[in-house]
């Protein structure tokens, strides 16, 4: 716990247009688990500075998630479009749910397997692996989402979706499947 304090908190001085943001208490920790905290302090300013858009943890409106959220809820629309439809007639914003996924790069969201696996592919990929993740576990849970209907219900399942991938492979083989999202689609 001590590592985990001061990474944070080196980091809160480090980075202070971010200060402290609860959502890093899990990516510290999860570095702190495979390396140092020198190592880790230094992987989590990467994370912040090149890898996720600007201002993603920066108080006080959390600019760049929030914009993942807009560009999130759009791919929804164009790949899952029964689903955006089902969300806006119960009026669930997605963001509810969704903002954490994005924030805590699905670490408190996935068995740990699953979620060290999506963790690989952000390295590797970008912040781009976010949208995917996030697609490919809306699709795999469409049937769900759907049947629920009222807000309650549907904020009840999304709460839970990705406790039970417990197969890496064939989360991340939905996540690239080249009819859920193109790499065209992500760069515009």
């Amino acid at each position: 716990m001590e590592n985990l304090y001061n990474t944070l908190v080196a980091f809160s001085i480090h980075q202070k247009s971010i200060g402290y943001c609860q959502a890093l208490n899990f990516v510290a920790a999860l570095l702190l688990i495979h390396m140092s905290p020198e190592e880790a302090f230094s992987l989590l300013d990467t994370i912040v500075d090149d890898i996720l858009p600007e201002g993603y943890y920066a108080s006080p409106y959390l600019i760049g998630a929030q914009a993942d959220q807009y560009v999130f809820a759009q791919l929804i629309k164009k790949n899952l479009p029964k689903l955006a439809q089902h969300f806006k007639n119960l009026k669930v914003p997605l963001s509810l749910v969704c903002l954490q996924w994005f924030m805590c790069l699905y670490i408190n969201v996935l068995p740990p397997m699953t979620m060290i696996r999506v963790i690989d592919t952000f390295f590797f990929e970008g912040s781009k692996v976010l949208f995917r993740v996030g697609l490919a576990l809306l699709k795999r849970n469409m049937n769900k989402l759907l049947q629920e209907d009222t807000f309650g219900g549907v904020y009840s399942v999304l709460l839970v979706i990705g406790q039970d991938e417990h197969n890496p492979d064939s989360l991340m083989e939905e996540s690239f499947a080249n009819h859920l999202l193109r790499r065209s689609q992500l760069a515009k």
